[in-house]
């Protein structure tokens, strides 16, 4: 979830469920902080701000500042998001808090790069699935390729290297086929 919004010298809470018997669990997806301007700090106990304890968005944003939140360990959950204001005598000023251009959005996981070619070289890759690399010439893994267990990877090719730093974990299967 993403949105834009100034702020000044109020107290906010951006991500409230609202619902007591799903409060706790939710609260703690809610303050994934992803990028942007997060919570500044925490409203001062004690003052006559309804929402005295909460973390919050406190100070002065200086003009409008963009937060986003990591909401992903609610997938698949129906929750509801409330933008709640509080403030306390102390406060004054026209501002207060406005809040544009609210995003949810689903981020893709992005395919992994394909191990398949004339001459193939695999660096820096982690196998946990079931993978087929299959190379016209030659096939190099090296610098951090790791088979974890669980995980299916066949290597095919008349030429296959695997370096120092190759490894294959118990409970993998990894085979390698020399072709012509």
């Amino acid at each position: 979830m993403g949105f834009f919004h100034p702020f000044n010298e109020i107290r906010v809470v951006a991500c409230d469920t609202g619902m007591p018997d799903q409060q706790q669990a939710q609260a703690s997806a809610c303050f994934l902080f992803d990028a942007g301007q997060d919570y500044g700090g925490k409203i001062r106990n004690g003052s006559s701000n309804p929402l005295a304890g909460q973390q919050a968005f406190v100070g002065e944003s200086h003009g409008y500042v963009s937060s986003r939140y990591n909401l992903g360990s609610l997938a698949g959950e129906d929750f509801q998001v409330r933008f709640r204001l509080g403030t306390d005598a102390s406060v004054g000023g026209p501002l207060g808090w406005a809040i544009d251009d609210v995003i949810m959005y689903r981020c893709e996981v992005e395919p992994e790069e394909s191990c398949s070619g004339i001459d193939v070289l695999i660096q820096n890759r982690v196998f946990e699935t079931e993978t087929d690399c299959v190379a016209e010439s030659s096939l190099v893994a090296n610098t951090a390729v790791i088979v974890k267990s669980g995980a299916v990877v066949n290597f095919v090719s008349p030429n296959t290297t695997l370096g120092p730093d190759f490894s294959v974990e118990q409970g993998a299967e990894f085979t390698v086929t020399i072709s012509q």
